[in-house]
């Protein structure tokens, strides 16, 4: 798993600079409501500038199961970041491929993610790692806004033991 993933990457030029300072990952936002996205043409650009020097993840917002396969395959993509609403009958469909499940954690705590990693280990679905970003009622992500990080560590055991990536 990476260290480090700078997402919103939409230019062979940005993708090339995070390999010049060893980032490890980038993200390709596949969601066409948000700024940073890009269109399919572009990812597969960018992933064959930078293939072989960083991990390839695509964000994906509530696109069916087809939609991220074809995408997926097309592009050559590392990973897989679900960033919407999918529940984990819906990452069944796609358990064949390495997932990050991102979840927008209110204040009220981790519950919906236990919860969520519960159903997963009943479905016989394993993910890379939970990506934790603050909720925002109007976004899926991207805002800028921190989770409040801190509180978090007194909660890391509920996580199942997953990698955590934190966003902001």
């Amino acid at each position: 798993m990476f260290r480090t993933k700078v997402c919103g990457i939409t230019s062979v030029e940005d993708a090339q600079l995070c390999c010049q300072y060893q980032i490890e990952a980038i993200g390709l936002n596949f969601y066409g409501a948000s700024p940073r996205s890009v269109s399919l043409e572009q990812a597969i650009e960018i992933a064959d500038a930078v293939r072989s020097q960083i991990q390839l993840v695509g964000v994906f917002v509530n696109h069916s199961h087809d939609e991220i396969r074809s995408i997926h395959e097309a592009v050559g993509l590392d990973l897989i970041q679900l960033h919407g609403d999918e529940d984990p009958a819906f990452l069944g469909l796609l358990k064949d491929l390495r997932l990050i499940k991102a979840f927008r954690c209110k204040d009220s705590g981790l519950g919906p993610v236990v919860d969520f990693i519960a159903a997963c280990t009943t479905l016989d679905i394993t993910l890379e790692a939970l990506l934790l970003d603050a909720y925002h009622a109007d976004s899926f992500g991207g805002t800028g806004t921190s989770l409040n990080w801190a509180s978090l560590n007194k909660h890391t055991h509920l996580l199942g033991g997953y990698d955590w990536i934190l966003a902001g």
